[in-house]
């Protein structure tokens, strides 16, 4: 049960690393940040074309079949795919600033940043899918925490030297690829790219093809409607304003990583289950984690809100107002931390359902909030952007719920009625 401290280790980092950087970044300038990191999710989703939740859904059951070689391949190419795609993107943002003079500068500086960042993310989000694939929880929590501790050592130096967010960030990607270059974690993504041949490749790429872009449509979905309320805040708040409101929704990749945690286990128990014929002791086990993870959460939400609204009061006096934010975040956070349902519905192909649904409502909610502030001329606070968060956090956990029940609903044995003689 090693892993169990040292990945609360990893989610107490996680927490703290954003408070760490923001007491060495001005407020602007941590703004400018979560934008990068923003916009470097959304091309780490979109140039692997969902290869990587692909991944994370057949790596346990390859393993597990002792498929050792179809896994490797399957990396390989995801990473292959990531780097092709990449490169288009690379090119086309490249022809944008030689067309466009006045971009080039801010296209140069954030390209690079961009690109640095999704990269390292996409290549360690890989080694920790294979890790986790292989049950090894030791490994996927030490993993974690070196990274972790090392990523906020070099980024605290870089923020209190330039005190630039783009320097923080290229530190950390360059951090993070030389451990997966490095440790032994990387080992099967490194072999998945050296082990086959541009063949072997293309054939995974034509049989998992179809699937990866119904999972891409999914990821894709999920990440936007999460940071929906971060892209409006973009839009609609001042640059200080928007460096508050992301500080204190920067608590969100704590709560995240509290649910990582616990997927850990949960995920390759519900896929094993699932691929027993066990449907509905899969959705148990994932509503009595959904119903757990909430009651936790709720309890530990007065002291917790407490707890980090001194922390920002006594040490970032820059960021106080951020305070009132606090709350409301952590009911997001409670909210998304909860949420194991969506696995089960991926595990149970239902994916596009959910994508389907998912997009339906991040439309309404986009298009709700542009009628109130363009149209109805209403002023968007960051405390109505945090509520707009909540609201959105909960109708996509209905979704999922809605979802697993009639996915249990439709496998359920039907009654046989007996007829008369």
């Amino acid at each position: 049960m090693l892993y169990v401290p040292l990945l609360a280790v990893t989610a107490l980092l996680q927490f703290a690393k954003n408070f760490l950087y923001a007491k060495f970044l001005p407020v602007v300038q941590f703004g400018t940040l979560v934008q990068y990191v923003l916009t470097s999710s959304l091309v780490a989703s979109w140039c692997g074309l969902g290869f990587s939740l692909l991944a994370h859904k057949l790596l346990p059951m390859y393993y597990a079949a002792g498929r050792d070689r179809d896994a490797a391949r399957l990396l390989g190419a995801a990473f292959y795919l990531f780097m092709l795609v990449l490169s288009v993107v690379v090119v086309c943002a490249t022809l944008v600033a030689w067309i466009v003079p006045s971009y080039r500068i801010a296209t140069v500086v954030g390209g690079v940043v961009v690109v640095l960042f999704a990269s390292s993310q996409y290549s360690f989000q890989l080694c920790l899918i294979d890790i986790k694939s292989r049950l090894d929880f030791v490994g996927y929590a030490r993993t974690s925490v070196i990274r972790a501790v090392a990523v906020i050592l070099v980024g605290i130096a870089a923020a209190k030297a330039t005190g630039s967010a783009a320097a923080v960030l290229c530190c950390d990607a360059v951090v993070t690829l030389g451990l997966v270059a490095s440790l032994k974690a990387g080992a099967n993504v490194r072999s998945g790219l050296a082990g086959n041949s541009f063949g072997d490749i293309v054939r995974e790429l034509r049989s998992a093809g179809a699937v990866a872009i119904r999972l891409l449509w999914l990821s894709t979905t999920v990440s936007v409607l999460y940071s929906l309320d971060r892209w409006a805040g973009v839009a609609l708040l001042t640059k200080e304003q928007f460096g508050l409101y992301a500080l204190a929704l920067s608590i969100l990749a704590g709560f995240d990583t509290v649910q990582l945690v616990a997927n850990v286990s949960i995920y390759p128990l519900m896929a094993n289950f699932i691929g027993r014929g066990h449907g509905y002791a899969a959705f148990r086990l994932a509503a009595t984690a959904t119903a757990a993870t909430a009651v936790v959460g709720a309890i530990l939400y007065g002291p917790g809100a407490w707890l980090l609204k001194t922390v920002i009061g006594s040490f970032l006096p820059s960021y106080a107002a951020a305070g009132v934010l606090i709350p409301i975040a952590m009911v997001v956070g409670c909210i998304r931390m909860a949420d194991f349902l969506s696995s089960f519905v991926i595990l149970s192909d239902r994916e596009t359902a959910s994508a389907a649904s998912l997009t339906a409502l991040g439309i309404v909610c986009a298009m709700g909030l542009w009628w109130v502030a363009r149209i109805e001329h209403v002023v968007v606070t960051p405390q109505g952007l945090a509520w707009f968060a909540v609201a959105v956090a909960g109708a996509a956990l209905c979704i999922s719920l809605t979802i697993s029940i009639v996915i249990v609903r439709g496998k359920a044995p039907k009654k046989q009625t007996r007829t008369p003689a």
